[in-house]
């Protein structure tokens, strides 16, 4: 397998890559919030030294049908927190997870300013408008690290946090009052 210019010994079989080791997983489900269920997502692999491989899974085409392979550079695991994080971080903005990233790892209003029924009325509105339910694995240890680290590389992420952190402030209006479909794609970001 080559990345980046230079050629890594890899172990691949009829099926692809063979893992060494599973770094992260990002995952969208629709079970038990659609009729037709269903479930995909990305699972970041190391495949040698240096080097990790993610593999999109379930139905989930790309733009010439298939499901494709990504390489992607991973800090040895002997590198520190920040330096995890960062490649975690860069993963998750390139498969377009950053907003999703922002609903696992960030509490909604943390300094609790919400009423009982704003709260309730916050939650509805997610699991109404949000058809998809993000799940995301990551190595122990490095969740504040990716949390910040998100934050530096994605405005999508950005604006998410702000809105969870303050679900009074004007993200959290922009994010409410927007066309709620496109919501994860971000284009609710543009009224910022």
């Amino acid at each position: 397998m080559t990345h980046a210019g230079k050629c890594f010994p890899a172990l691949f079989d009829a099926d692809g890559p063979i893992e060494i080791e599973t770094l992260a997983r990002a995952t969208l489900s629709m079970s038990g919030r659609s009729p037709t269920g269903g479930d995909f997502g990305f699972q970041l692999m190391l495949v040698a030294p240096g080097l990790a491989c993610c593999r999109p899974w379930g139905e989930q085409p790309d733009e010439d049908g298939e499901n494709s392979l990504i390489s992607v550079a991973f800090p040895a695991p002997s590198a520190g927190k920040p330096e995890i994080a960062e490649a975690l971080a860069a993963w998750l903005t390139d498969i377009a997870f950053d907003f999703w990233a922002s609903l696992v790892l960030e509490p909604l209003d943390p300094a609790g300013e919400l009423t009982e029924d704003e709260r309730k009325a916050w939650e509805e509105f997610e699991e109404g408008t949000l058809i998809l339910c993000p799940a995301l694995e990551f190595p122990p240890g490095v969740r504040n690290e990716l949390r910040e680290a998100l934050a530096r590389q994605s405005a999508s992420y950005r604006h998410a946090q702000a809105a969870r952190a303050e679900p009074h402030g004007r993200a959290a209006q922009v994010m409410l009052a927007s066309d709620r479909p496109d919501l994860h794609y971000g284009a609710w970001i543009r009224s910022l």
